[in-house]
C-alpha cells in the first residue's frame, strides 16, 4: 500500500471514531409560549359542469348541424371564431368561440367558392378577418371575408402541395402580396 492511500484510510478511520464518540445533542421542546391560533382554511367549491364542452361539439363526427367529414385545417380569428377546413365534404364551417354553428360555405367544384380536397384543404385567417382557404387539387389559394363571400383567387400553376402549403403558411400573408 502506497503512503498515500495509508494516510487516507487512517484519516477515514479516524474521523468515523471521532464522531462515534462526540457527545450527541438531545433536541429540547421550549414549552408554548401563546395559546394555539385559528387559522381559516380556504373551501373549494366544485359545480358540476356540462357534459358536452364546446370543443366536443365542435369536433363531433356526427354532430349537428352539419356533420363532419374529414376536418383537417382550423383557424381562430380575432374575435375568437373558430374556423374549420371540413375537407371530406369541401366547405367551411364557422363557430363561434362557444362552439355553436354560425355558417358554412363551399361544395365540391372548379368555380369560385368550390373547393376540390381530395387529399386536405387547410384555412388561415389574416388580421383583416380574410379567410384563406388553400384549393390543392385545384392548385390555388381562394381569399373569402369572414361570412364566406368570395374576394379573389391565385392559381399557382403546376406546383407541389408543399409549395402551397408554405405560400400559406407565410407570416406575412396579409401583406400586400396577397391583397
Amino acid at each position: 500500500m502506497s503512503a498515500n492511500r495509508l494516510f487516507y484510510v487512517l484519516m477515514v478511520v479516524t474521523l468515523l471514531i471521532v464522531t462515534a464518540c462526540a457527545p450527541q445533542s438531545v433536541p429540547t421542546i421550549e414549552p408554548p409560549t401563546s395559546a394555539p391560533s385559528i387559522i381559516a382554511i380556504p373551501t373549494l367549491t366544485i359545480t358540476e359542469q356540462s357534459m358536452e364542452s364546446p370543443v366536443e361539439q365542435v369536433w363531433s363526427m356526427t354532430g349537428d348541424p352539419n356533420a363532419f367529414n374529414t376536418p383537417d385545417g382550423i383557424t381562430v380569428d380575432a374575435q375568437g371564431n373558430l374556423y374549420v377546413m371540413d375537407s371530406g365534404n369541401n366547405r367551411i364551417q364557422k363557430f363561434d368561440g362557444d362552439g355553436n354553428f354560425i355558417s358554412m360555405w363551399g361544395s365540391k367544384g372548379t368555380d369560385d367558392g368550390q373547393f376540390n380536397c381530395l387529399s386536405f384543404c387547410l384555412v388561415a385567417v389574416d388580421r383583416q378577418g380574410n379567410v384563406f382557404v388553400t384549393d390543392n387539387n385545384n392548385t390555388r389559394i381562394q381569399k373569402f371575408d369572414s361570412s364566406g363571400q368570395f374576394l379573389a383567387k391565385w392559381a399557382v400553376g403546376e406546383v407541389k402541395t408543399e409549395s402551397l402549403l408554405t405560400r400559406l403558411a407565410l407570416p406575412w400573408m396579409d401583406r400586400a402580396m396577397f391583397m
